[in-house]
């Protein structure tokens, strides 16, 4: 019965430290992802308001050259950033 406790007794400090290292993690990564939630939520919020005021579209050319996509009956398709 003596060696038992002696067991339990030298385990729990390990096993408290681990839980506590657990839980540390846990609400670390939890937010985390609740931060970068917050963010694209702002950011989609953001473009919303964007497109709204000054009618910049919100998704990228379909061609792939990073420029703004510019609804069907838009003379111009590209946008020069450069200049």
């Amino acid at each position: 019965m003596d060696t038992t406790l002696a067991v339990l007794a030298g385990l729990t400090p390990s096993v408290g430290v681990g839980l506590l290292f657990w839980f540390a993690m846990r609400k670390i990564l939890r937010a985390d992802r609740h931060e970068r939630e917050a963010l694209e939520r702002m950011d989609r919020e953001g473009m919303w308001r964007q497109q709204k005021t000054r009618r910049i579209p919100l998704r990228a050319d379909p061609r792939g050259r990073g420029y703004p996509w510019w609804p069907s009956g838009s003379k111009s398709t590209q946008f020069n950033c450069a200049g």
